[in-house]
């Protein structure tokens, strides 16, 4: 028998499956990450916690407690952010740019099985699909990858002074299992939000045993 041929149905049924998956999958990180960085901002006396809901806004709130544990450390250096914010606003634009050709393609590659009559196969599916990604699409998923580390090596370097604050003894697991799966960040911010920050406990003069 020859190679399976690929009819509209097939090709229809694994792009929406595939798109409703994706969709409930980031619905349900959104969630968790938000609830997470408002509870925390909201225990730190920080303002407008709520713009953890909002796109953009949440990358916002994410580098104000950054910049607040940094803060209450007495710990120079560079505020975060502005430039959690302005990278995530980048990712956006880069994203439904990206989406927006991607949904081109997959609409003319349907609209070719429907009109081939069942004689499309897999050759022609693949010799269309790679004729269709335009240089400017390859751009902007390129784009949209370099884009992509750059927020996801902040998200890191703020999670580990987050999880320097509330749980130190876990920084360091939380950012090497967060390298290699980024989904994990707002779970760990999320177990995270209710915990108290930790102060090393240091003895005054009185309490020196060493006295």
């Amino acid at each position: 028998m020859g190679i399976e041929k690929i009819n509209e149905e097939i090709v229809a049924a694994v792009w929406i499956m595939a798109l409703v998956l994706t969709v409930i999958c980031q619905v349900v990180i959104y969630i968790i990450r938000s609830l997470a960085l408002m509870r925390m901002a909201s225990r730190r006396g920080l303002p407008k916690p709520w713009l953890a809901w909002i796109p953009v806004g949440s990358e916002y709130m994410l580098g104000c407690i950054y910049d607040d544990i940094r803060s209450q450390r007495g710990v120079g250096g560079f505020a975060l952010r502005t430039p959690l914010a302005t990278v995530s606003a980048m990712s956006w634009i880069v994203n439904i740019a990206s989406w927006a050709g991607w949904m081109r393609i997959i609409n003319e590659i349907i609209s070719m099985v429907s009109s081939s009559s069942g004689t499309f196969s897999l050759e022609d599916f693949i010799y269309y699909f790679s004729s269709m990604t335009s240089v400017s699409l390859q751009i902007l998923l390129w784009l949209a990858q370099l884009v992509s580390l750059v927020l996801q090596a902040l998200q890191l370097i703020v999670l580990y002074t987050v999880s320097q604050e509330y749980l130190p003894s876990n920084a360091v697991i939380y950012v090497a299992l967060s390298i290699f799966m980024p989904f994990l960040i707002p779970f760990f911010l999320f177990f995270m939000r209710n915990k108290e920050p930790y102060r090393p406990h240091r003895p005054t003069d009185s309490q020196n045993p060493y006295q």
